[in-house]
């Protein structure tokens, strides 16, 4: 009561550790692709996945913070080429993440993780 406190308030996904982040997706990487993405959806692996995609975003709202996330955002790049090969890629894309305007999809396109060609013809094979 009466006393004053310091306290330091964060944005979250303002600093975080790249080893630890991008030493997850290393491990989800070496998991035999039939069982990570077969079984993984039905285990939360779409959750997981989305506080990457809000991680990415995060950073690359806040200037001179895109340098940081070079190495994650490369190994997650690799990890949604992989996953992108799935039946499931396209419905993953088309769901949405809590706190952030837009649908996966669109937030890829908007962190540079895909390309506004490579959106335009998942929508196009969507409604094929």
């Amino acid at each position: 009561k009466g006393e004053e406190r310091k306290i330091i308030v964060r944005h979250w996904g303002y600093s975080y550790t790249d080893p630890l982040w991008t030493s997850f997706i290393d491990i989800l990487l070496s998991v035999p692709r039939e069982v990570l993405f077969s079984c993984g959806m039905g285990m939360g692996l779409d959750i997981l996945l989305g506080v990457y995609i809000k991680l990415l975003w995060i950073q690359s709202q806040l200037l001179h913070r895109e340098q940081k996330v070079m190495r994650l955002k490369a190994r997650f790049s690799d990890f949604i080429t992989a996953f992108g090969t799935d039946p499931d890629w396209n419905k993953w894309l088309t769901t949405f993440v809590p706190g952030i305007d837009g649908n996966v999809r669109k937030i890829l396109v908007k962190c540079e993780l895909l390309t506004a060609d490579q959106a335009i013809e998942n929508v196009r094979s969507q409604s094929r």
